[in-house]
């Protein structure tokens, strides 16, 4: 049996995917900084010269996985929104929904831990165009969680409060407990059970 040809855009998508598959695994094990690349080409055994045809620098590539991290947090939070887009006027209802948000941001974050990590405490330091990527993501996502807080408002379930500033502490609480309390083999019971724990926590400050 023959196998299928690809047409070109499919070779060039499979040839910048393996890239980026190598660029996860060197980054991953190596750090932002050590990695060169010539790390990435020769663990994805292509060329170094085809490198350059998808990306200028080692940021181009971290930052594509950057951004599929990102907009995969994103899309997750789009998602619940879609299916609670009406006030929830029962306050263990309305903290359930907290808590769905919180464990899918945290399985996301936990899935892709290593490059998490390093977006967060290294390469964002190096790298303006990644911090700049970071603070556009931050502000998307606190903007998601204060809106929720705000609708907990105006259902009777929260209290009067500055949405904004809750908001940005269960953003941070979410990125430090990733780091501190989940267990780097972690299953989806244990991210459940913190999710839980971040979720009752910020609702016993916000609930009326």
């Amino acid at each position: 049996m023959h196998g299928i040809r690809l047409s070109r855009p499919e070779r060039k998508a499979v040839r910048r995917q393996q890239l980026l598959d190598a660029a996860r695994e060197v980054f991953s094990s190596k750090g932002y900084t050590a990695t060169r690349i010539e790390d990435i080409t020769q663990a994805s055994g292509l060329a170094k010269g085809t490198f350059y045809l998808y990306f200028e620098e080692k940021c181009d590539a971290f930052a594509a996985l950057a951004d599929d991290l990102l907009t995969a947090v994103e899309n997750a939070l789009e998602d619940s929104r879609a299916l609670h887009a009406k006030p929830e006027p029962n306050p263990a209802k309305a903290c359930k929904i907290l808590e769905d948000e919180i464990a899918a941001v945290l399985a996301i974050y936990h899935e892709n831990r290593a490059i998490a990590t390093i977006l967060l405490h290294e390469a964002r330091l190096q790298e303006a165009a990644l911090e700049s990527r970071l603070t556009a993501y931050y502000a998307r996502v606190v903007r998601h969680f204060s809106a929720g807080l705000e609708t907990m408002r105006k259902a009777g379930v929260a209290r009067s409060l500055d949405a904004k500033v809750a908001a940005q502490c269960i953003v941070g609480t979410m990125e430090r407990a990733v780091q501190t309390c989940l267990p780097r083999r972690a299953g989806s019971s244990e991210i459940r059970r913190l999710a839980r724990e971040i979720a009752q926590l910020e609702c016993r400050g916000v609930f009326r």
